[in-house]
């Protein structure tokens, strides 16, 4: 039974190291910002509707979007960070559980 329950403490400190380095590199992942394509014959001149600019709206609407995915981009990151570390922490502490396991399967053998 002891080997049994070392065996799986030994399987879940594998599945939570492969859950933490899955969330590391989700970390390192970000949404691309938005960028506006150009205009057909932008180049030839520019126009203008009472005085504002017609590329003006899609212009502050990029800008806010852009806020909105870097403010996303860092929350992604920490968030998964965050379970990396909690995975990372959740493996050690499995393989220290299947280090006592192993321990009372040791002893029971040495000394009967």
């Amino acid at each position: 039974m002891d080997i049994a329950l070392s065996t799986l403490w030994l399987l879940f400190t594998f599945l939570f190291a492969m859950l933490g380095r899955f969330f590391w590199r989700e970390s390192g992942k970000s949404i691309p910002l938005f960028e506006l394509s150009p205009r057909r014959g932008a180049a030839y001149g520019t126009v203008e509707i009472l005085g504002t600019s017609l590329d003006k709206p899609m212009e502050d609407f990029a800008d806010n979007f852009n806020d909105y995915l870097r403010e996303q981009n860092v929350a992604s990151k920490r968030v998964n960070r965050a379970a990396a570390y909690s995975s990372f922490l959740a493996a050690a502490t499995s393989f220290a559980s299947a280090a006592i396991a192993f321990r009372q399967v040791i002893l029971a053998h040495i000394a009967p």
